[in-house]
């Protein structure tokens, strides 16, 4: 994500279209870097509570 900081309320200071278009970039990569980490978070409770549950009944 880049360092550029932005005022959108700064009507003076407006980014250009291009500036927006980066920011807007730079908010879809973090999301999705984001999403990843969550997902594997995710992935690994649902696999330990399945190790759980099958430690508890070993027929599963």
């Amino acid at each position: 994500m880049s360092n550029r900081r932005f005022d959108l309320n700064d009507i003076e200071k407006e980014p250009t279209d291009e500036d927006l278009s980066s920011l807007m970039a730079d908010v879809v990569e973090e999301a999705k870097e984001r999403s990843a980490m969550a997902r594997q978070a995710v992935m690994l409770r649902v696999r330990e509570e399945i190790t759980a549950a099958r430690k508890r009944r070993p027929e599963l």
